[in-house]
């Protein structure tokens, strides 16, 4: 081998036992379990603080007190459409406190620079990139989509929990054509309880239906809405992604 090719062999040794070093501490035995681990975390933290605004009642009340007294279905509706805006702006804080949080978690040393950063580092931006990427790669997308289905079965099992309690505690009534054609019995035999136990049901019409119709109208909503930031932080993400992707000429 020529003595002038020797430095340059040594150096790419080098360089390439330092890339397999810095791989290994950023693949999954190292550095990238652990930033699995904290984003499961994370996702666990914001979810929970999603929910406890789902579980604070003294908000729920203090609502219902300040959209006054009367049971009508304008009032219904207004206390619907302002725990929608509440609810929502809790998703667009969780999800967004998880973004910059998974993305300020990312190790330094496998932090990909953007295509603004100074061009003389072009070494360290294609170790950066490799470390970025190795074993599955810093990607935090995934976890956030998780973290949106949470909020929304959250969402969903709230209202179908306080649709349940509504049925459990309504007035009851007797069937009308019950009434009318009940025969005559002695007051208190055990064959007209059990009759009377048997025909009883919960009230029923069209004002029941329009409320189960408006829950799942609002669960829907609250959904669609959730779904929808899912998809700005996914984009917000990719957008991250591709401006800090080191661009290639074709040619």
């Amino acid at each position: 081998m020529s003595p002038y090719l020797q430095p340059c062999t040594t150096y790419n040794q080098h360089t390439a036992k330092q890339k397999e070093i810095l791989t290994t501490i950023a693949g999954n035995s190292g550095l990238r379990r652990l930033y699995q681990q904290q984003l499961q975390s994370l996702r666990e933290y914001y979810g929970r603080r999603y929910e406890s605004i789902l579980d604070d009642e003294d908000l729920w009340n203090q609502l219902s007190i300040q959209e006054g007294d009367d049971s009508s279905k304008e009032r219904k509706r207004k206390l619907k459409a302002k725990r929608e805006e509440i609810l929502t702006k809790a998703a667009s804080i969780s999800t967004e406190g998880f973004r910059v949080a998974a993305q300020n978690a990312i190790p330094h040393l496998c932090r990909r620079r953007t295509t603004n950063d100074d061009d003389n580092n072009h070494d360290e931006d294609s170790i950066a990139t490799l470390l970025y990427n190795v074993d599955g790669g810093y990607d935090y997308t995934s976890i956030l989509h998780g973290l949106l289905q949470d909020m929304m079965e959250a969402t969903s099992l709230r209202e179908d929990v306080e649709e349940e309690w509504e049925d459990a505690t309504s007035p009851l009534s007797w069937d009308e054509d019950y009434e009318e054609d009940e025969p005559e019995e002695e007051e208190g035999t055990r064959k007209k309880r059990l009759f009377r136990l048997f025909r009883m049901k919960k009230r029923k019409g069209p004002v029941k239906w329009y409320e189960k119709l408006a829950a799942r109208a609002l669960v829907l909503s609250v959904n669609y809405l959730q779904g929808w930031l899912a998809l700005q932080g996914i984009r917000r993400a990719a957008a991250e992604r591709d401006e800090s992707m080191p661009k290639f000429p074709l040619f």
